[in-house]
């Protein structure tokens, strides 16, 4: 692979947080009946977190940032925190 086929950035852990799992809403709703449905509350992905991070780059400077879905098992296992500056390698494949 040459190096044309990847890139790398610096970013800075803005927050780190739970991600939840999608919820598909089947029930259906009669205004005559007496009691309406009881919204399930949303459950959180057990294997799963939302890394948002900024750019370090200084072209990048007033970028937003974004989010990455990353496993929680590799946060503990990196030791990620807020604060953290980590670099991003993007291969295309």
């Amino acid at each position: 692979m040459s190096s044309q086929d990847s890139a790398e950035i610096k970013v800075q852990i803005n927050s780190i947080s739970v991600v939840y799992k999608p919820q598909h809403l089947t029930s259906s709703f009669n205004y005559m009946s007496p009691n309406p449905p009881v919204p399930k509350p949303p459950e959180i992905d057990p294997s799963h977190v939302h890394l948002h991070v900024v750019p370090l780059v200084d072209e990048l400077r007033d970028c937003v940032g974004g989010s990455i879905l990353i496993r929680k098992d590799d946060v503990r296992r990196l030791n990620l925190m807020v604060g953290d500056t980590v670099t991003l390698k993007i291969t295309k494949s």
